[in-house]
């Protein structure tokens, strides 16, 4: 997501003394990350076990799960960094140092008080109290900003992730004898191994 990041986000900042402009391109970039990351998120998330298979190996296969629990943690990735950029545009960079102590502590808090858990568990732990410090941010940066309500964006965000996620997940049990296109690459790479190999012999 960070090379989209950084072009809207210029964009952003170029604005940052019109007010009402500033929160409708805020709004905008908002939106924008919410649609591609929710879609990313839903697709890998769905996915993990056939992309870990192509790109580790079939001997990691029981441990796509936690590749699944790890990139839900793109939402509050997209919160934190639409936070961070409207704090810079508003010259509010101490907030940024101060909100990476809190959630440093926080974060290692939780976790410590986790220790006995599973790793799925650990890692579950993990995004949600890292999603709820970005929102937390995000809803104090955007407020203080723009006086405006964050709760449409950040329930735009989440359900949007949400709705992806379920979606793909009927969509496979719908469909589940149709070869999805990670799979298709998967074969594709397995025959494509022997004649190479032959080639070289």
């Amino acid at each position: 997501l960070s090379p989209l990041v950084e072009p809207l986000h210029v964009e952003l900042g170029k604005v940052g003394d019109d007010k009402n402009e500033f929160k409708y391109q805020s709004d905008i970039t908002f939106k924008i990350l919410a649609i591609v990351s929710s879609t990313m998120t839903a697709f890998l998330y769905i996915s993990a076990e056939p992309i870990v298979k192509v790109v580790l190996g079939s001997q990691w296969t029981n441990y796509s799960n936690l590749f699944s629990y790890f990139i839900l943690l793109t939402v509050p990735f997209v919160l934190i960094s639409q936070s961070f950029r409207i704090l810079m545009v508003s010259n509010k960079t101490k907030l940024i140092f101060i909100y990476e102590i809190i959630s440093t502590a926080a974060i290692g808090l939780c976790l410590v008080f986790s220790f006995r858990l599973s790793l799925e568990s650990f890692i579950l732990v993990k995004f949600f109290a890292e999603t709820l410090l970005a929102i937390g941010l995000y809803s104090f940066s955007y407020r203080s900003t723009t006086d405006a309500n964050p709760i449409t964006n950040i329930t735009y965000l989440l359900g949007l992730t949400a709705l992806n996620i379920f979606s793909l997940e009927w969509l496979g049990t719908l469909f589940s004898d149709i070869t999805s296109p990670i799979l298709l690459i998967l074969s594709l790479i397995h025959i494509s191994e022997p004649t190479r190999r032959y080639a070289i012999s």
